[in-house]
């Protein structure tokens, strides 16, 4: 399970491999909504970040949001799942 508290989301998958894919997926299908929905830029903003070059035009392309991670392994509480933060 990988678990990113500042963008309130979590992912599961079955193998380490399968999540972080579904985590790359994620974070691209999350951004393009905001895009889609004009709020991007506010969310960068709030979240302490900035766009650099302007918003990419969403008329016409396939736009692919691809955010670079490092993933942590975090020791879980007695009795709960691993998870990666």
């Amino acid at each position: 399970m990988g678990v990113c508290d500042p963008l309130k989301l979590t992912v599961q998958a079955d193998t380490w491999a399968e999540l972080m894919e579904d985590i790359g997926q994620t974070l691209d299908l999350m951004l393009k909504d905001l895009l889609k929905s004009n709020e991007l830029e506010r969310f960068l903003r709030d979240h302490g970040w900035k766009m650099v070059g302007g918003a990419p035009s969403v008329a016409g392309r396939d736009v692919r949001f691809d955010v670079p991670f490092i993933p942590a392994l975090m020791r879980p509480p007695r009795g709960s799942q691993r998870s990666t933060h």
